[in-house]
């Protein structure tokens, strides 16, 4: 029987379709002529004919009622969907996931009693969101022991025969109970890795899937809507033997940042923000100097130096950026202005 990989994409953002279509370039990069199946569970307005995949279309009302809970049990839907459906082995991956070797090597570590996730993810007391939730807890829920020590994986990956199922009404049912006493966030993660636990052998295939998030999932975004400015097949199949690499900035931006980060005892975010502002000048790209400000404007405190590390978007140095388009200029005129108009606030206040 043939395996399938399955995608979920739902919701109007961009930046899921960047990555759906990267997740599968990298896909069937390795594929070409093996039978897997590669399919996309989405609603009609999300269906992606240029892409090398069959869909399992799912109606609004339907999808709707998948989330109104909790957004992620959407996940699970859909995997019992393809299932249902597809039989064999099915594994549900997120979108901004890559393959670095041949889907092969996941499928033959996927069989009845074995399953995986995509990487070892602690246990329950690692995480400080689920502190109020495991204090709230007196015995088992929904038949599973939940405590700090319970283990958790990253369910950017789940894969599983059809044989077990079960498992997947089963992490629902665990999602709905835990869900109701607390709502964190990444619960599905949890209710996945118990009840396909309760199953059998549950392991990581992180060596075969690249889960990318954070700080590299921003550096993806601007370098995957250089790659697809418009989704097509003839941009597809462009790339499909050589996908371009993704997610890491230049080396000399990374040191440049790391002796910044150093000097001025700043945090990740700052750097990171130094970073894109080096690929945006370098590259003559607008995406790296919105992410510049996105990650400047989001951040409670800025350092005093932050007009000398980022004087290159200030002023006349900024006025010289022909490359830079009038919003992007209109941003960073707008973060100068009321950065100032903050800091003469503070020596009032410090005057007072």
């Amino acid at each position: 029987m043939t395996d399938t990989i399955l995608y979920l994409v739902f919701g109007n953002k961009r930046e899921f379709q960047l990555e759906l279509t990267y997740s599968v370039l990298s896909t069937a990069h390795f594929l070409r002529s093996q039978e897997i199946r590669i399919a996309l569970a989405c609603n009609p307005a999300n269906r992606r004919p240029d892409l090398p995949v069959e869909h399992l279309v799912v109606s609004d009302a339907e999808l709707n009622s998948w989330i109104t809970q909790y957004k992620y049990a959407a996940k699970a839907y859909a995997l019992g969907l393809g299932l249902e459906r597809y039989g064999g082995s099915v594994a549900l991956l997120d979108t901004d996931t890559v393959f670095t070797s041949n889907p092969r090597d996941l499928f033959r570590r996927v069989g009845p009693g074995r399953s995986l996730m995509q990487a070892e993810d602690g246990v329950l007391g690692d995480h400080a969101c689920w502190r109020d939730l495991l204090d709230q807890l007196d015995g088992p829920v929904e038949g599973c022991d939940v405590s700090s020590k319970s283990r958790m994986m990253n369910s950017g990956v789940v894969a599983l025969h059809e044989s077990d199922k079960a498992a997947v009404p089963a992490a629902l049912g665990l999602m709905s109970a835990l869900h109701a006493i607390e709502p964190i966030f990444n619960i599905e993660q949890f209710a996945f890795t118990a009840a396909l636990e309760q199953r059998g052998e549950l392991a990581a295939c992180d060596d075969v899937i690249w889960h990318y998030w954070g700080h590299q999932r921003r550096f993806a975004h601007a370098q995957l809507g250089a790659l697809f400015p418009e989704f097509d097949k003839d941009t597809f199949i462009r790339h499909l033997d050589a996908p371009p690499p993704i997610g890491m900035p230049p080396t000399l931006a990374r040191a440049r940042a790391r002796l910044l980060q150093l000097v001025r005892r700043c945090d990740g975010d700052y750097r990171f923000a130094y970073i894109a502002s080096l690929c945006a000048v370098g590259e003559r790209n607008n995406e790296w100097a919105h992410v510049t400000l996105d990650v400047l404007e989001a951040m409670e405190h800025l350092p005093a130096k932050v007009t000398t590390d980022f004087g290159r978007f200030r002023g006349e140095r900024l006025d010289a950026h022909a490359w830079l388009s009038s919003a992007a200029r209109q941003r960073w005129q707008a973060f100068w202005s009321a950065y100032g108009q903050g800091r003469s606030a503070m020596h009032a206040e410090i005057g007072s």
